[in-house]
């Protein structure tokens, strides 16, 4: 959906303006930066799907000129259900083509539901967990041994691998936030966590990474509504989860998901 100047500087504003709140959860956050870094980078050419414009509207304060671009949008939505409902009502006439034509169309969508059906039910009855090293990408093993320099440490639970276009996410822990922290003391414990898994990697004698499923729900893996993109896995430095460590040196805390979703991300570390 396509913005005018007006418009972009209006989501601009109430952007920056929601996120001064201290009522927001960091998925809220990051969602907001994201949508501002898509609107500064492309301006008036962005284009948001229907449900990322309704969250954004929820978050941002709605004021008068907020209610323009609303406003904006129904009309747009309204637009498109006229021209929906106009096509519904047009006369149909039903001859032996179309009948034949309707059977095939009926059968290849029972055929397609079935095949869906069977895949759930495959799931289902395998019990799959959130740490099964399953779905991972073409371009990455499920578990690899790495050398130190085949890693590069973004904070204390992600790191990148050389050859992998995609961020891995360490499961079972969470380390304070470096770059979106609720204050200067979680920052602060943030880069320590950060220098102590570099540590942890320059002093390796062995290192393992093994790819898990990320506990998303089915068909996202890979995706934004997927741990923002990133890959998942394990890291083991001499035999040993580098998140133990660093919960036991109160640099990070236990994180555990289910199957589909995880909860908020623990971790007090402003006090």
């Amino acid at each position: 959906m396509p913005f005018t100047p007006q418009q972009l500087s209006i989501l601009l504003s109430g952007i920056e303006r929601a996120l001064t709140s201290t009522r927001l959860t960091k998925w809220e956050r990051d969602f907001l930066r994201s949508v501002q870094q898509k609107l500064n980078s492309h301006g008036e050419q962005t284009r948001l799907s229907t449900k990322q414009y309704r969250v954004l509207m929820r978050l941002i304060p709605a004021e008068r000129e907020t209610a323009k671009v609303v406003d904006f949008q129904r009309e747009k939505n309204s637009r498109t259900a006229k021209a929906s409902t106009t096509l519904r009502h047009r006369p149909y006439t039903l001859t032996r083509h179309n009948y034949r034509t309707f059977n095939r169309r009926a059968m290849r969508l029972f055929l397609l539901s079935a095949a869906g059906l069977a895949l759930l039910a495959f799931f289902v009855a395998s019990d799959l967990t959130p740490y099964q090293a399953i779905d991972t990408p073409e371009e990455s093993p499920s578990t690899a041994v790495l050398r130190s320099g085949d890693l590069r440490v973004i904070d204390g639970d992600t790191v990148r691998v050389k050859g992998i276009s995609r961020n891995v996410r360490l499961v079972g822990f969470n380390s304070p936030e470096v770059f979106s922290p609720d204050c200067a003391e979680e920052k602060r414990l943030g880069e320590r966590a950060t220098s102590r898994l570099k540590a942890l990697l320059r002093s390796a004698k062995s290192l393992r990474l093994e790819y898990v499923r990320c506990a998303c729900k089915p068909g996202t893996e890979g995706t934004q509504a997927c741990n923002y993109g990133r890959l998942c896995g394990r890291l083991y430095v001499n035999e040993k989860d580098v998140g133990d460590t660093l919960i036991a040196e109160g640099l990070a805390a236990p994180y555990r998901c289910g199957r589909f979703s995880c909860p908020r991300p623990p971790g007090n570390w402003c006090g």
